[in-house]
């Protein structure tokens, strides 16, 4: 395979996050102006995308494939579970850090990575498949995550859950489903409003990242690298080998592969300084994570001839 293909999108993407980290150093960005990428991000781009990626998606009407790749996320989920859990007990971490470990390895950064690099190296058969494999996560990371994370205590909210960006999913499945095209007046600013949606995530985590004002902190401790190992290598090789034993879709089986490889969730990060669990050990993985995908799905990609 061109090792080109796979690295053009991935410097891209680095150059963008790269830029992002350069104004958070100068002070041109700061924590206010995170929260504004992040709102636009979240609130306007992302749900652009989402609606005309899964909308305008080849194979429209096509309901038991919907419910396919649905189920093979909820698969996917319950595998990182199986994976996550041993391996967190096998590094023997205090008890109040293991939710913390758990959801580091088991909820990836598909917002900020994933759809990012699914947009860039696939287009939109790519975004269409990450967002239906999101759906199932972004349900559960709202609900059974939370309790992962922190513990029996934590309380879950459906307002938490049918946020801006999964009600524009929903709407999308509803018109891929019933097989009914955007009217061109509307999905045309519609699909330049997505198209904010990789730079503006890239930027976002390149300025998240440029704000960590003690990076010695960042990258001590042995367990947060051994998690990053499980999250980054040892889940999307095993999600690889399973899946490629039943899915003859080419497109789906590599961005099965993008997902699981995806780093942790800035999300996480944000629900643990709500509900509890260790938000500087989250940061941690979630920091690593982001720095060394970028070198770890390119090798993954290469090394299954994706």
């Amino acid at each position: 395979m061109d090792l080109s293909i796979i690295l053009h999108p991935m410097f891209s993407l680095f150059f963008m996050a790269l830029a992002g980290f350069i104004l958070r150093r100068w002070k041109v960005f700061d924590q206010k102006s995170d929260a504004v990428m992040t709102q636009l991000s979240l609130s306007l781009a992302m749900p652009a995308a989402f609606l005309t990626g899964v909308a305008g998606a080849e194979g429209a009407g096509n309901v038991l494939y919907l419910a396919y790749v649905i189920g093979l996320s909820l698969l996917m989920f319950l595998l990182f579970c199986a994976i996550s859990y041993p391996a967190v007990w096998l590094m023997r971490p205090p008890k109040g850090d293991v939710g913390a470990l758990a959801s580091t390895a088991i909820f990836p950064n598909m917002a900020f990575m994933g759809f990012p690099v699914l947009l860039a190296l696939y287009g939109q058969q790519g975004l269409f498949y990450g967002v239906l494999i999101s759906l199932p996560f972004n349900v559960l990371a709202l609900s059974a995550g939370i309790k992962i994370l922190a513990g029996s205590a934590a309380k879950m909210s459906l307002r938490l859950i049918f946020n801006v960006s999964m009600n524009a999913s929903l709407l999308g499945i509803a018109l891929f489903a019933l097989d009914i095209q955007i009217p061109p007046v509307i999905n045309t600013p519609l699909v330049h409003l997505g198209n904010m949606f990789v730079p503006l995530g890239m930027v976002l985590l390149g300025s998240i990242l440029g704000g960590i004002e003690d990076l010695k902190s960042i990258f001590s401790g042995w367990r947060v690298y051994a998690i990053t190992a499980v999250r980054l290598l040892l889940i999307p090789v095993v999600t690889y080998l399973l899946f490629a034993q039943f899915i003859s879709n080419p497109i789906l089986l590599r961005s099965i592969l993008i997902v699981s490889a995806a780093p942790s969730a800035i999300r996480t990060a944000m629900l643990s300084l709500h509900f509890g669990g260790n938000p500087e050990l989250v940061s941690q993985g979630i920091t690593i994570s982001s720095i060394f995908c970028l070198i770890t799905i390119p090798l993954l990609m290469l090394l299954f001839g994706v």
